[in-house]
This record gives C-alpha cells, structure tokens and sequence, in this order.
C-alpha cells in the first residue's frame, strides 16, 4: 500500500510539474503546444488530457496523464497512468505523420473474474501517429503503439464457502509486449 502511495505521489507531482511548466511564459512568440483529450479514452470512462510541447522544428515533448475512478463489485478498473514521450514529425508539427518513443508508469487496480489485482506497471513503448489540421486551432490526431512492460501486482480472491470465508492472495510479476495505446484525439494549438 505504501508503494501504490509514493506511485500515486509521483505521478501526480509529475502532472502538476507538466502543468506549471505549460503555463509559465514563454520567451519566444513562436512557440506551439497543444491541449488534447482522448475521444476513446473518455468513451471508456478513462479521464484523460494530454500537453504537447515544441521542442524543435520537428520534434514535441507529449505529455499525458489519465485516471479512472470505475469500481464494481463484479468489475471495475482503477488507475493512474503518465505516459511522456518525445514525437518525431515527418513534415511539420502537429501536422501528417510523427513516431513517437514514450515511458509509462502506473498504478492500477483491475477487478473481474472474482480476481482483484492491485499493482503497478511500467514501460518502454514506440507508436506511430497521424495528425490532421480541422482549422487553424483544431486538429485531430490518431496514434496506436505498442510497449514493453514490467508489471508486479498482487491477485487476491475472496471466496464464501457456506459460513466460512477463504482469502487467497498471489503476488505475480511479468514482463510483457503489449498494445499500450490508442488514440483518436482533438487537440488545440496554441
């Protein structure tokens, strides 16, 4: 429970570093960021919002951060994640093509099948992505990828057998090639 805690802690003092860092003025008068949400995430009741940086001419800091609250009895998924990576544009920034290499850490708790599988993830991932300018100010934005994952959870299972109460826990750790992302985002330019 600590170390879900000190997780909680750093992920949050991460996002409010990502935060303070877009709102502190800027010097040059041709600096571009964008503010994006995640249209599948939200859909999935995964709160979420996203701050891209310019970097270079070619190359932004993104800079993500999601939660979501969902817990059942039966089902129900809880996290945490920050996901910073760096994109590599292949014309210009927020506009066609970009590859992306980002880091991702996380708590979570994942609970179905009678199974409840508390714990924390992390990982190295590559993704690759497409933006469109809507507007001068809109864009819109898919990108899928794909990480390498380390992840150490706790399995605890609860079971009534009549009057009694078994408890079971398993404390798993793995290694993994997932699919970790899946955008369709709107973003705004500023």
């Amino acid at each position: 429970m600590k170390t879900q805690n000190r997780i909680i802690r750093k992920l949050i003092v991460a996002a409010l570093f990502a935060v303070a860092f877009v709102v502190a003025p800027n010097k040059a008068s041709a600096q571009f960021s964008s503010v994006s949400v995640n249209a599948l995430g939200w859909v999935t009741g995964n709160f979420n919002a996203a701050v891209d940086l310019k970097l270079d001419t070619k190359i932004s800091l993104d800079l993500p951060l999601s939660f979501s609250p969902i817990r059942g009895k039966e089902l129900g998924w809880q996290n945490v994640t920050f996901a910073p990576g760096v994109r590599f544009w292949t014309t210009e920034l927020y506009r066609g093509s970009f590859f992306g290499l980002y880091a991702s850490g996380a708590w979570y708790n994942l609970r179905y099948g009678g199974f409840d599988r508390r714990g924390w993830a992390t990982g190295l991932g590559f993704s690759y992505g497409y933006s469109k300018l809507l507007s001068k100010r809109w864009n819109l934005e898919m990108e899928i990828g794909f990480s390498a994952i380390y992840t150490a959870f706790d399995k605890h299972e609860n079971r009534v057998y009549g009057i009694f109460e078994d408890e079971q826990w398993w404390h798993t750790r793995r290694v993994m090639l997932v699919p970790s992302k899946l955008k369709v985002s709107v973003g705004y330019l500023f």
